[in-house]
């Protein structure tokens, strides 16, 4: 059964694609005197026949062996008469969209009937007569007799007359035409007459004549050709103009159709050039596999107009198709991946190169600054697919590039091309301020800033909205970097100014109109939220942590995976994140549930990203899952956190297979912290100080804190601890947190000479510290009673707590002593005053002014 139906459906597919309109042939049959012919059977030779009706009228419904145009013979049955008009029946059938409208009148006459022989009866009969003549055979070099009384016989018979009445009418049509006008009609009488030369002059004039009026309708045709293309070129250029490029396009393939190469060059060129602008303009506004077909489209059609408009001839319209053909190359790189997309942007590189070659700045300094504007944002967009070294290159280039394109669109004269570079440059700044380290990228993150702000002073939101939204995102992205690249409530205040920024985008780009602006926007919001939520904690931390997953669910819901998967796969590692935080921010299963779908999305985000086409993406995801995945670990069972470790271990590694120090020293450094976490979480101290060592090439302040604290707290290896600050303080000499460091590993390294002597070089320096001074204090009495000088640590032990009772309510020491703590716990030349020293450090723990001191009294008279 099942064949059957789908043999079925095959075959009528195919009938049906064979089907062809059916024609009707409609008129009414009367006689010469007007008087309708009703029930007289008439048809089509070699189709079917009907009956007039009461009226004479008829409807003949041909097979569709017949086709619309086709000459056809029309016969009516009818004894005694013949058909007058359409002349012997010959009529050629409708046009099927006019046959309901159109009416075939059929005369007929008396056999024998005068009006049989009308002047287009007997011109038509007198063609055929020289049709029979030019037949018959020639003989010799001398003319043959010509002698029509054969013909005349036949045609008299066929209409019921005798020749001679035959011959009678034709010599009155002879002397009745020998005045006319129409050289057809006397050359036809000529030739009845038998003056053949005569009859050839006249044909030539009717053919001169005939010429003149065939080139006067091809002019005619042409005019209304070109009126008719230029009509519906101009209804593509209004819609164009209106930002309807998908209706604007379907006008220029009509007027396309209108010209061909051969007969109307410039038009052709012209429509296929403004056929590429609409499918450039719709292909970057729509994704997936449509933006992709136009985009091509509107490359092929730029490079038929190149076939045309050669550079030695044309060069303005060819440099103008070279830099279109760069736009549109441009957008179908950023569109794909690997080395697909560096392949396009280098061939719009050179489209944009070549435009440059006429588009001099001395000749056409507007258009040679356009192009210098389209050629900086590639630069841009292939430094995104480079890494280091080569990527800072290509945006210095590209800075160049805006800053020569500053040179000529002055904002006096040009102020929307001013505008739109100062955006451009702002994104260009932007980008190598993030790629800098900490101090250097600032400045250029400023320079950013203050691009954007001067490009708001004409893209203004009541005259730009677009534009401006555009803006708002961008200062939101350069505010958040900003914001990260500082501490206190100077980060705090630049995030708030991101998450500003960010909402002022979203009341110009709503979903409906702009939806894949409206959804990065989304994202760039929960990115800024989420950092906010990290720094502020509490309550409100979390409720800015729940905003972020909320605006990265509403950008997944416009950026799904078919036809966004670039951008999705961002929003999911985005989201990846939010979810980390939150989940290292719970507590029990609901924290377990967090990272598991944070672990989730990464994965799904390495659906696209992969080591091939995305290579820093991919590694930048691994890190990511490898944080994720470590959490996870930390808050497992034994069992399972063995595997969570691997899998976080196998996930940093495989970073580092694209994040090297030569080329992303940032990104390896932030790596090789992460391992270092993870050896230090499963106590292997030799690998986390490696870490840490390779770290410090980078950051060295980050590195040197925490590789004292790995020796000092956790490995005890106290001299290697003071070894490591006094190597860095010879780097870093304004570093107090290390002299603090250095005064802690003298006491555990039994230098308590040595440290107080360091101590009391130091109290100058942090004179307006009363923290650090406090730290100082407590290594100071430690190394007193290390050398046995009791007095004077009784004495400096009430100094302490008089620098204590100063300090606020809340106030408590940050400092972890657990090596301290070991130190005195297993040192032997301190077991005298073990009991004491201990509940010393441990008082220094407690939280609050008033608990610590009341420790340290009870502390003092127990040391007495």
């Amino acid at each position: 059964m099942k064949r059957i139906a789908l043999s079925f459906i095959i075959f009528s597919t195919i009938f049906v694609g064979t089907i062809r309109a059916t024609i009707i042939l409609k008129g009414e049959l009367i006689t010469d005197s007007d008087q309708p012919v009703p029930g007289t059977r008439i048809g089509v030779s070699g189709g079917p026949s009907v009956r007039t009706d009461s009226k004479g009228s008829f409807q003949i419904r041909l097979s569709n062996d017949f086709i619309e145009g086709e000459q056809v013979i029309i016969s009516v049955l009818k004894k005694g008469w013949v058909i007058n008009q359409p002349l012997d029946g010959e009529w050629n059938l409708p046009n099927i969209k006019y046959q309901d409208v159109h009416m075939t009148m059929v005369i007929i006459v008396p056999f024998g009937s005068k009006a049989l022989w009308n002047h287009a009866r007997i011109e038509k009969y007198i063609a055929k007569l020289s049709d029979e003549q030019a037949k018959l055979k020639k003989v010799g070099n001398k003319p043959r007799p010509v002698d029509f009384s054969y013909y005349l016989s036949k045609w008299a018979e066929k209409y019921g007359f005798t020749p001679a009445q035959v011959k009678t009418t034709f010599n009155d049509w002879a002397e009745a035409v020998k005045d006319s006008d129409n050289y057809r009609t006397l050359g036809l009488r000529h030739f009845y007459k038998k003056k053949f030369s005569a009859a050839a002059f006249n044909f030539e004039k009717a053919a001169l004549q005939g010429e003149a009026r065939r080139k006067a309708l091809k002019e005619r045709i042409r005019q209304e050709d070109i009126a008719t293309y230029e009509n519906w070129r101009d209804a593509g250029k209004s819609l164009y103009t209106d930002y309807k490029f998908r209706e604007a396009l379907e006008k220029y393939k009509k007027a396309e159709k209108i010209v061909t190469l051969n007969s109307y060059p410039m038009q052709w060129t012209e429509i296929l050039y403004l056929r590429g602008n609409a499918e450039y303009e719709l292909g970057v506004r729509v994704e997936g596999k449509e933006s992709h077909a136009l985009l091509f489209s509107a490359v092929a059609s730029y490079r038929r107009v190149l076939e045309v408009c050669k550079r030695q001839h044309f060069p303005q319209i060819w440099a103008l198709t070279q830099n279109s053909i760069g736009n549109a190359l441009r957008e179908q790189g950023s569109r794909t991946k690997g080395g697909e997309s560096v392949q396009l942007l280098n061939e719009a590189l050179t489209a944009f190169r070549h435009a440059l070659e006429v588009r001099t700045r001395e000749h056409f300094p507007q258009r040679w600054a356009m192009t210098q504007n389209d050629l900086g944002i590639v630069n841009i967009q292939l430094a995104k697919c480079y890494g280091g070294q080569e990527s800072e290159l290509l945006i210095i280039k590209a800075v160049e590039a805006f800053r020569r394109t500053l040179e000529v669109c002055k904002r006096e004269n040009f102020p929307d091309q001013w505008a739109g570079t100062q955006n451009n440059l702002g994104n260009a700044f932007q980008d190598l301020g993030s790629r800098a380290k900490l101090d250097e990228g600032v400045p250029l993150l400023n320079q950013a800033v203050g691009a954007y702000n001067l490009a708001l002073e004409f893209h203004s939101r009541q005259n730009f909205p677009n534009d401006w939204a555009i803006l708002q995102n961008n200062l939101g992205n350069v505010f958040q970097e900003l914001g990260i690249r500082n501490s206190g409530r100077q980060r705090t205040l630049l995030l708030e100014d991101s998450v500003l920024a960010y909402r002022k985008a979203l009341e110009v780009d709503s979903r409906q109109n702009n939806p894949q602006d409206w959804a990065m926007t989304q994202k760039n919001l929960g990115g800024v939220l989420l950092e906010l939520g990290i720094d502020i904690g509490g309550e409100k931390g979390e409720r800015l942590l729940e905003e972020a997953v909320v605006t990265h669910r509403k950008a997944l819901e416009v950026c799904d995976n078919e036809n966004f998967p670039q951008h999705w796969a961002m929003i999911q590692h985005s989201l990846g994140l939010v979810l980390k935080a939150q989940g290292i921010r719970k507590r029990g299963q609901e924290s377990i549930q967090l990272l598991n779908e944070s672990v989730a999305v990464y994965h799904k985000a390495l659906k696209i990203y992969n080591n091939q086409n995305f290579p820093q993406q991919w590694a930048r995801t691994q890190t990511m899952l490898g944080v994720a995945l470590l959490e996870l670990g930390i808050r497992s069972i034994d069992g399972e956190r063995a595997l969570f470790f691997n899998k976080a271990e196998e996930a940093f590694h495989k970073a580092l297979k694209v994040r090297k120090f030569e080329y992303m020293p940032h990104s390896w450094a932030l790596t090789q912290m992460n391992i270092a976490k993870l050896n230090e979480l499963q106590k292997k101290w030799s690998a986390a100080s490696e870490c840490y060592l390779n770290v410090y090439k980078v950051y060295p302040f980050y590195a040197a804190a925490k590789l004292s604290s790995l020796y000092q707290n956790k490995a005890f290896l106290f001299k290697k601890a003071l070894d490591l600050n006094l190597f860095h303080i010879k780097n870093y000499p304004k570093d107090l947190a290390t002299h603090l460091r250095i005064v802690e590993n003298c006491f555990t390294s039994c230098f308590f000479t040595e440290g107080n002597e360091y101590i009391a070089t130091m109290k100058s320096v942090f004179a307006d510290f009363s923290y650090h001074l406090i730290i100082l204090k407590i290594f100071e009495i430690s190394n007193f009673m290390g050398l046995n000088n009791h007095d004077t640590a009784e004495m400096h032990l009430e100094i302490l707590i008089t620098q204590i009772r100063k300090q606020k309510q809340d106030f408590k020491i940050e400092w972890d002593f657990t090596g301290t703590k070991y130190f005195i716990h297993n040192n032997k030349a301190l077991e005298p005053h073990r009991e004491w020293r201990l509940p010393f450090f441990t008082s220094l723990e407690k939280i609050g002014r008033d608990a610590i001191l009341k420790d340290l009294r009870e502390l003092k008279k127990a040391y007495k």
